[in-house]
């Protein structure tokens, strides 16, 4: 359930462990020093896929488990592969394709804080494709 890795194991909570040696005295007076650097719960969130999107998945939603919708659309790339990145990710940037749209609970995420913006237990995100029309 730890890991050293977050990409290792995909559970509601990932810890990090860094180790310090400490060099003081003799060998019998070293010591071990834990830091816990960092603890992350992540939300366990619906993600539902529109158009051209839900065609390159395959699925029409599909439960995951993110802090933030980088994470997701990181976590997105490594489940549904290169032809989801290809679809939905502009390489230059790293983010999504222009006209793309990304909402959590019915709210762009340009009105919240981007990528930057914080997922909560059941919370619902969806992904657009561009729309046209006229």
């Amino acid at each position: 359930m730890y890991s050293n890795n977050a990409s290792q194991f995909k559970t509601p909570f990932n810890f990090y462990i860094g180790t310090h040696y400490g060099s003081q005295g003799n060998y019998f007076n070293r010591k071990f020093v834990f830091y816990l650097i960092e603890c992350v719960k992540l939300a366990r969130v619906l993600v539902k896929f529109f158009a051209t999107v839900r065609e390159v998945t395959g699925v029409k939603n599909i439960e995951m488990d993110a802090d933030t919708i980088g994470q997701l659309l990181d976590s997105l790339q490594e489940t549904f592969g290169e032809r989801f990145t290809q679809t939905v990710i502009d390489p230059s940037t790293g983010k999504l394709k222009q006209f793309f749209s990304c909402m959590i609970n019915g709210k762009r995420i340009e009105l919240l804080d981007g990528y930057d913006s914080k997922l909560a237990d059941d919370d619902a995100v969806a992904l657009f494709p561009p729309v046209g029309g006229g």
